[in-house]
């Protein structure tokens, strides 16, 4: 991503995130190879003149963060419900956990496509990242490890509550 952000306008080389608290957008804003100068003025821009949170951040770190925050999300969203719908019969009904988990995985194929591709590297490293809690849940699962999977849902249950929506 860090390459093809290079040939973008310096105007343009912004992305915009979901508000956090619902009334003030998060901006990442990345410095080219020629400094960080040109980048504090598109971050003052951002927070003066439209109110933003701007974020400086290094091109590689951005990379990662995102792999792990947006990309990730996504994908595992959309392997859940590819796996569904192949699973389970068309006229299935679904709960809300499936519902709630899969919501992203509508979102337009063309433009994730693009965006899985352009961070491949990071977002490959997060997807093999998962290899070791899913073993940890399997590994519960296989020897009735009830102490064990409760302290895995634990971990991810007070993740989530901690998590500012």
């Amino acid at each position: 991503m860090r390459a093809s952000r290079e040939a973008i306008p310096s105007r343009a080389r912004t992305k915009r995130g979901s508000p956090p608290h619902g009334s003030i957008a998060v901006v990442y804003v990345t410095p080219t190879r020629q400094g960080d100068g040109a980048a504090r003025d598109v971050a003052h821009f951002w927070a003066e003149t439209l109110g933003a949170h701007p974020v400086l951040i290094d091109a590689a770190q951005h990379d990662r963060q995102l792999a792990l925050t947006s990309h990730l999300p996504q994908a595992i969203a959309s392997l859940l419900a590819c796996f569904l719908a192949r699973a389970l019969p068309p006229d299935a009904t679904f709960g809300a956990g499936a519902r709630d988990t899969t919501r992203v995985a509508a979102s337009d194929p063309a433009l994730w496509a693009e965006i899985f591709l352009m961070n491949r590297d990071e977002l490959l490293a997060a997807l093999r990242s998962l290899e070791e809690p899913l073993g940890e849940l399997e590994r519960a699962l296989e020897s009735g490890d009830a102490v064990g999977l409760g302290g895995w849902l634990a971990r991810g249950a007070d993740w989530r509550r901690r998590l500012r929506t």
